[in-house]
């Protein structure tokens, strides 16, 4: 059995949180695209600790849900696009046994942005943008800084017939003048078959399309 300890500093500093962050949680903005790292483990049987990060791509006011095992949980982003939270449970807790279910941006998310998006215009690329064959990306952009995250799937066949489906972890940097963007996204998983790897993409925005210069790779904005 899996549980999760809160103690009243980590209460004292949601409650902190919520105030300066001014999150509406009643009121749905969006969706988002949330993921999971696990920092540290420890313990011995029968009591094991998990330290995990979770990441929203809405940044602040928004909430992740996930499951550990068959065990749901929510997390709360208020500030930043980061919460830290311990699993403890009467077994170590690998990256397998973490799948997300959920992730859901609320009013007040991207009220800091919104000024800047606002300034950069039509050309903003701030959404959810996808390729239709298993990529997504969430962007932010913040006149013409643009960062963001996202998840993608690939199929590797092996020798013998195997098929393998991997999920990667995208996160995202670039630059826009005008229409012109530039986006470099880095691939990264430590399942196998392991990757870490980084390559920057030339785009041109129309409405909400962004098609890559050289043919390979075009988005569309959710």
């Amino acid at each position: 059995m899996i549980r999760r300890i809160i103690i009243a500093a980590s209460i004292a500093a949601a409650t902190a949180q919520t105030a300066s962050a001014e999150c509406n949680f009643d009121k749905k903005a969006g969706s988002c695209i949330g993921s999971i790292r696990i920092l540290s483990t420890g313990g011995s049987k029968p009591s094991y600790s998990t330290e995990v990060e979770v990441t929203s791509s809405a940044g602040s006011c928004s909430k992740v849900e996930f499951y550990v095992n068959s065990t749901p949980y929510t997390s709360v982003i208020r500030n930043s696009a980061v919460e830290n939270e311990s699993l403890f449970g009467t077994r170590p807790i690998g990256k397998s046994d973490i799948k997300i279910k959920n992730c859901t941006a609320f009013e007040g998310a991207r009220q800091a942005s919104k000024g800047d998006d606002d300034a950069a215009g039509d050309a903003s690329v701030s959404g959810t943008w996808s390729t239709g064959d298993g990529t997504t990306i969430a962007l932010t952009d913040r006149n013409g800084t643009i960062s963001g995250s996202g998840t993608t799937v690939m199929t590797s066949t092996f020798p013998g017939g195997t098929v393998v489906t991997s999920r990667y972890t995208l996160s995202v940097k670039g630059k826009r003048s005008g229409k012109s963007v530039s986006l470099t996204i880095n691939t990264r998983s430590d399942e196998p078959p392991p990757l870490n790897v980084s390559h920057t993409q030339t785009y041109v925005l129309n409405g909400d399309s962004l098609t890559s210069t050289d043919g390979h790779g075009n988005f569309m904005r959710n």
